[in-house]
This record gives structure tokens, sequence and C-alpha cells, in this order.
């Protein structure tokens, strides 16, 4: 099985990975069990990356939980991703 990495790679590596300045970040939530919705919030996270970047508003932070996300998305301003690592197998 092969993945499509590179638009969200070339994305990662552009983006800001410096502390954002806390009073003006809000904090959007990705994760592979959420929906997208209109704020992305860590109580309602969205299901896609794209969906936080769009929703997003200069110098957010975006959370992405475990998983892969098979996505292009561009971003026209100024973002912090934090990713979640790999998923971890339940018992």
């Amino acid at each position: 099985m092969t993945t499509r990495r590179g638009p969200l790679i070339a994305l990662l590596a552009a983006a800001s990975f410096a502390a954002p300045d806390a009073a003006s970040a809000t904090v959007r939530a990705v994760d592979k069990s959420g929906a997208d919705n209109a704020t992305c919030s860590v109580a309602t996270p969205c299901e896609t990356i794209g969906q936080a970047v769009s929703v997003a508003g200069a110098d957010d932070v975006i959370d992405i939980g475990p998983g892969s996300y098979d996505e292009a998305v561009v971003a026209d301003q100024r973002l912090h991703f934090r990713g979640g690592g790999r998923a971890r197998p339940t018992a």
C-alpha cells in the first residue's frame, strides 16, 4: 500500500513550527473520529486537516491527532501544526 504524502509534507515543511503568540492563537483540533464543523475545537474536532486550515485564523495552532490523512492542503496564512504521532492499537 502506498500513500501520497508529498503535498502534506510540503505544506508542513513550509509552515512555521515556532511557538505562537498565546494571546491571539486559537487551538484547532483534527481527529479521525471527528466531523468537519465550523470551529474544529478541541471539544468538537474536525475530521480533516483541510477543514481546520479553512476555519483557522493567522497564528492558530492545529493539533493533528494520530493517523494518516490523505489530503492536499494549502494554507495562505501563518499556522502552527502539532502532530499526535502514530495511532496506538487498542486491546
